[in-house]
């Protein structure tokens, strides 16, 4: 669910990378909470949720970025649109 979030977002801008890192840390936060809105939907009870968030991590590890630097590399083996 979440890189088929990164390329509803690449699909949206166009298939241009993020511009800088601020603008690639909005797009993670976003894929990240989509991911865990889709579990909490699609799980059949709290107990899976629980089991399957875990299996996640609950704070997903995202590097803080510094003024102007620039978006990190696009790994996500997507070829550009």
């Amino acid at each position: 669910m979440h890189e088929l979030t990164h390329f509803l977002q690449r699909a949206a801008a166009h298939g241009a990378p993020a511009a800088d890192c601020e603008a690639w840390l909005e797009r993670e936060r976003e894929a990240y909470d989509v991911q865990y809105r889709w579990l909490r939907d699609t799980a059949p009870n709290i107990r899976e949720f629980s089991i399957r968030r875990a299996r996640l991590g609950t704070h997903p590890m995202i590097p803080p970025c510094r003024p102007g630097q620039a978006a990190p590399a696009d790994r996500s083996g997507m070829a550009p649109m």
